[in-house]
């Protein structure tokens, strides 16, 4: 099976890849459990558009079907996004909440916040899973920005889903000492909340 990866960056490019099957790839990712999110075209179009005009966004091709994706945005473009929103929000270190501002991520990472990017989303349709796609997605966008960048994501801290973090930790991604409850709506249009573990990535890791 031939798979292409490519980098898009342009709202043309974008439209392209929804006319070609993305949003399908997005929603069979997310709307199934453990996530089971509300995913509607024109979600998907708002936040692959913020990938473009300030991250990074690859896709992964099947021929002309997008059936894998990821992205990342600089940490400090993750305030006030949405359900995405994640720097400057709450967490929990030790049961204690803490604001997950520039000087923790700091403190946790040793690096400056300009240093730290977000995984904002990553995913890969079903029927490509367990042939090390996502694998290469990550291996691509790591050799996109430099060396001396740090990466951090959040996961279901839901044991039935260990494989997750396991997976993570797998590339070199690092467990943090930071737990995070998120609001989202589901597929059954349901406001619910979700324990979220951090993880980050450091440089050389």
């Amino acid at each position: 099976m031939c798979i292409n990866i490519k980098n898009i960056n342009s709202l043309p490019a974008l439209n392209l890849a929804m006319d070609q099957g993305l949003y399908t790839t997005v929603y069979e990712c997310f709307s199934a459990p453990p996530f089971n999110e509300k995913v509607t075209p024109e979600k998907v179009k708002f936040y692959f558009q913020k990938y473009i005009e300030s991250g990074i966004l690859y896709l992964a091709y099947s021929d002309a079907t997008p059936m894998g994706f990821i992205a990342t945005l600089p940490l400090t473009e993750t305030a006030n996004i949405g359900e995405l929103e994640f720097f400057e929000t709450w967490g929990y270190i030790n049961n204690q909440k803490v604001n997950l501002n520039s000087d923790l991520f700091t403190q946790q990472t040793g690096l400056s916040i300009d240093k730290l990017y977000y995984i904002a989303d990553l995913g890969v349709a079903i029927n490509y899973r367990q042939q090390g796609i996502a694998k290469r997605l990550f291996k691509t966008l790591f050799g996109h920005l430099s060396d001396n960048i740090g990466y951090i994501l959040r996961t279901t801290a839901n044991p039935e889903y260990a494989y997750l973090p396991d997976f993570y930790q797998k590339l070199g991604f690092k467990i943090m000492p930071i737990t995070q409850s998120v609001e989202y709506y589901n597929c059954q249009n349901q406001l619910i909340q979700d324990s979220r573990l951090i993880l980050v990535k450091l440089p050389n890791d």
